[in-house]
């Protein structure tokens, strides 16, 4: 199923290739265990997600889109190169991504797009595998530092 995603992809950036007003932004959110039911946009009338309902609604909503891995690590590396974990060798928590493993931000970078990584990804290493910028846990702990949590205002839940 990733492999046909990865397809569409590669397909949807060789024909918006011709320029850069002509290439559609792209923009991959993934969550740590939340399932569809939690969001507006697959239909949950309790859940306020009005920015994430409009980027839905403007863009590609996967309606059958399944995991390939029981743990984060694997999952996210094997959507990033297209390839299950045991052909990308991330079979493991704390399995780096190999650095000659070509990745989905290698092949927009070639087709002139910037790309950024930003949030947990467990890419195990310090390599970039293609972004421009990546933020990962050790900038996330450094802004925890100079702004602290504040408490949750009374009414929200």
């Amino acid at each position: 199923m990733f492999r046909k995603i990865v397809l569409i992809a590669l397909a949807l950036l060789w024909a918006t290739s011709g320029g850069a007003k002509d290439r559609p932004n792209v923009l991959v959110l993934i969550a740590d265990d939340h399932a569809p039911y939690v969001y507006g946009a697959y239909g949950n009338d309790k859940a306020k997600t009005p920015n994430l309902d409009r980027l839905a609604e403007q863009g590609v909503r996967f309606t059958r889109a399944f995991v390939n891995a029981p743990f984060c690590t694997a999952s996210r590396q094997s959507m990033l190169t297209g390839t299950l974990p045991h052909s990308n060798g991330v079979t493991r928590l704390t399995t780096p991504l190999s650095d000659d493993t070509i990745t989905l931000a290698e092949v927009f970078k070639d087709q002139g797009y910037r790309t950024a990584a930003i949030g947990k990804m467990h890419f195990n290493s310090n390599l970039k595998h293609g972004f421009d910028l990546r933020l990962d846990h050790a900038e996330h702990r450094q802004y925890l530092k100079e702004h602290p949590p504040k408490p949750v205002p009374d009414g929200m839940e």
